[in-house]
């Protein structure tokens, strides 16, 4: 699992599609990106509040 803590989310873009993904936190302060290869070609996006 990754994860980063940040004071503040101002904006979140997340990009997707059959094989990969990318997370761009604060206009890419902080960036997230993988490969995957989905069975049932489903997608979950969770965002919590501290």
């Amino acid at each position: 699992m990754r994860y980063v803590e940040v004071d503040e989310v101002k904006n979140l873009k997340v990009l997707a599609d059959r094989s990969s993904i990318e997370v761009f936190v604060n206009d890419g302060e902080y960036v997230f990106s993988t490969r995957y290869y989905p069975e049932n070609h489903k997608l979950l996006a969770e965002a919590v509040e501290a």
